[in-house]
């Protein structure tokens, strides 16, 4: 399959409007057409990739000139053509690392061998606990890594291998260099002057800012900070103390899991001070004492980047790695334990017709219902190691089908209809607008968002919300509006409790069949079409109805 021109074509216009500054653009822009011409050879498409990507990783990382975003787009794009992203030597370096990893982070309570393939023993039983963790790794980092850690970080170098003697050197010999500046700084920092402080912090805050700016974009919230003047404040070294704090918890998130404690001590000391109620002069010796923590922590975790950045690329890229080991373990583990002729065998078998499409099956599958966990004839071989995520989806397929049904029950209004209801009452509005939103947190039926199980006080707060909206949409119904409420709660527990509600058929059956339809739909838009679809030339064109203008 060719390569997309949409991926190729975003770098190029983005290089052409470079040509004039950056002399090798036009050689940048040949090789970057070599990756068309050998879409379809799998050997010269790597080797064009090879010679083209380390000039496009430049511009990105060094010289800034292109976006990460469409140097990541087409990336991705070669990757899905089984090309390598990365040199052979560091690819079998970041395998041993990745391995490294597999036994240090523990991204499961349980052995999940004994719930996705109970029958696999000995080593396939540690490959299927190795294949599970990198696809998680793949699909759901910051479910499976260690809290506030990134993919980044887990890649970084790990130990400083030089000697205690060397160590003790370079401290000797900084401790003096440095000790006029950092008592200087201190002096400034802690004036009774704003006109001798601030222009010290705005230092800090552009040191700040130079530290973290190789690993954060530039678009993250405290970066603006960090490179905006400063906010009005009546108290600058409290206000620059706490951004030196959310400098140190970035700082933590791309570090080395090594670092972790070195940083952790120095955020709890700081964050322990009273920074409205302690002397300046304490309070700047504590702000002076991080600030030299941060920028020798800085300039570690970008020495760590730098050599990082030179074998594997960004984050992006990584993550594309861990896809491909992923994807090479779990094929390994599952014909280790079915063997080929068996899977083919077992999948024919679930897939039925030939004229069918799979993913309607799994789609079927889904929308059944049956406990996947549980039923692990419900899958072929290949989808084995998708039971935990088909099982979630599940869960939010169940989660939507139960939403929609209590939502007919309050049907959503129109703007006219809520304009006329509620006037200028803007609380009334809002309870409107989030009606869905809070139902849908009660449900609790997204594994993103909610670690806990729905309880029966969560569904007499469902109750109570469609309860709630129907009183604020009749405040002077007459009648019995006890009579009326009752069947509204007892509809609503009808429609959570009873899995063949009439309500509930129905909204399963278009759900299910819109998302067939869906996902029947490529995922990358078509490419555009170079020319007309037709040629009408030399015919009369069809009229076109038209709607008639308004007179008014």
């Amino acid at each position: 399959m060719p390569i997309s021109k949409d991926a190729v074509n975003a770098v190029r216009e983005r290089l052409s409007e470079l040509q004039t500054g950056h002399g090798n653009i036009t050689l940048i822009l040949e090789r970057l057409s070599s990756l068309e011409t050998a879409s379809n050879d799998q050997v010269a498409l790597q080797k064009a990739w090879d010679e083209v990507s380390p000039d496009l990783a430049k511009l990105v990382h060094d010289d800034k000139v292109l976006d990460g975003k469409i140097y990541d787009s087409l990336a991705q794009e070669i990757a899905s053509h089984g090309i390598t992203l990365t040199p052979q030597e560091n690819l079998e370096e970041f395998k041993r690392v990745a391995q490294q990893l597999l036994e240090q982070i523990n991204a499961m309570d349980n052995d999940i061998s004994d719930i996705l393939m109970p029958a696999a023993k000995g080593e396939l039983r540690e490959g299927v606990n190795a294949a599970f963790t990198l696809r998680a790794l793949s699909l759901h980092p910051r479910r499976a890594l260690p809290a506030g850690k990134t993919l980044l970080s887990l890649f970084m170098k790990e130990n400083d291998d030089r000697s205690e003697q060397e160590k003790q050197k370079e401290k000797q010999i900084n401790d003096i260099v440095k000790k006029a500046y950092w008592d200087a700084a201190l002096e400034q920092v802690s004036s009774p002057s704003p006109d001798i402080q601030i222009p010290r912090l705005k230092v800090f805050y552009h040191d700040l800012f130079s530290a973290l700016k190789p690993f954060i974009s530039r678009e993250h919230p405290v970066m603006v900070a960090l490179s905006s003047p400063l906010s009005p404040s009546s108290n600058h070294l409290a206000s620059a103390l706490n951004y030196l704090i959310l400098a140190l918890n970035l700082m933590k998130s791309v570090c080395a899991p090594i670092h972790d404690n070195d940083i952790d001590e120095t955020l709890a000391k700081l964050e322990n001070i009273h920074k409205l109620h302690v002397p300046r002069e304490t309070l700047a010796e504590e702000y002076i004492s991080g600030m030299k923590f941060a920028l020798h922590m800085g300039q570690t975790i970008a020495d760590d980047y730098q050599s990082f950045m030179l074998k594997y690329g960004d984050e992006s890229n990584i993550a594309a790695m861990l896809r491909g080991s992923a994807r090479e373990q779990e094929r390994e583990v599952i014909v280790g334990l079915f063997g080929q002729e068996k899977i083919s065998r077992l999948w024919k078998r679930w897939k039925g017709s030939d004229s069918g499409v799979w993913t309607d099956k799994l789609l079927d599958v889904v929308g059944s219902l049956e406990p996947l966990m549980a039923s692990p004839d419900l899958l072929p071989p290949p989808l084995i190691m998708s039971r935990v995520d088909l099982a979630e989806a599940q869960t939010l397929f169940l989660g939507l089908i139960i939403t929609a049904s209590i939502r007919s029950l309050v049907p959503q209004l129109s703007p006219g209809r809520l304009s006329v209801l509620y006037r200028d009452n803007q609380d009334a509005l809002q309870k409107e607008a989030t009606f869905t939103e809070r139902l849908w947190t009660l449900i609790g039926a997204d594994p993103f968002t909610n670690d806990h199980a729905t309880t029966e006080s969560d569904l007499d707060g469902i109750v109570e919300e469609v309860v709630s909206l129907w009183r604020m949409r009749n405040p002077d119904a007459s009648g019995d509006t006890l009579t009326k409420e009752t069947e509204l709660r007892d509809m609503t527990r009808q429609i959570i409790n009873q899995e063949a509600h009439p309500v509930r058929e129905l909204l399963k059956k278009r759900l299910l069949d819109g998302l067939k339809q869906r996902i029947a739909q490529p995922i990358i838009p078509r490419e555009k079409a170079s020319g007309p679809n037709h040629i009408s030339a030399g015919r009369a064109l069809k009229p076109v109805a038209r709607l008639k203008p308004s007179k008014g």
